[in-house]
């Protein structure tokens, strides 16, 4: 039981190791394959060029008119806020991870 234990953990420890191996990201958008390629992203790498494809999906569908649910997260400034503190006003939500390249490259222009 233990030997398949440490096995298991191996084999995680090993998928992980690897999955980080095969995409490094730069902070310039630049990213680094395990291929050895390189590609640089543009703004419009996904984005633009992939929104009508998701829509025909169902994927993106536009939300403009629909209750949005409430929801707390820490502001700029650190301070804990939830959804219902702004209603009635017009607010900008963007929702990102760190690892996300395109992301990384959108937020200068969103500060």
């Amino acid at each position: 039981m233990m030997n398949k234990i440490i096995r298991d953990i191996f084999i995680l420890f090993f998928l992980v190791l690897s999955a980080t191996a095969a995409v490094v990201h730069a902070d310039d958008g630049t990213v680094f394959r395990g291929n050895g390629k390189e590609d640089t992203l543009r703004e419009d790498t996904f984005l633009v060029k992939n929104i009508d494809y998701f829509a025909e999906l169902g994927i993106a569908k536009p939300m403009t008119g629909l209750a949005a649910i409430n929801f707390s997260a820490e502001s700029l400034d650190g301070k804990m806020v939830n959804l219902f503190d702004f209603k009635g006003k017009v607010i900008f939500l963007n929702f990102w991870a760190t690892w996300c390249s395109p992301c990384r490259l959108e937020m200068p222009s969103i500060d």
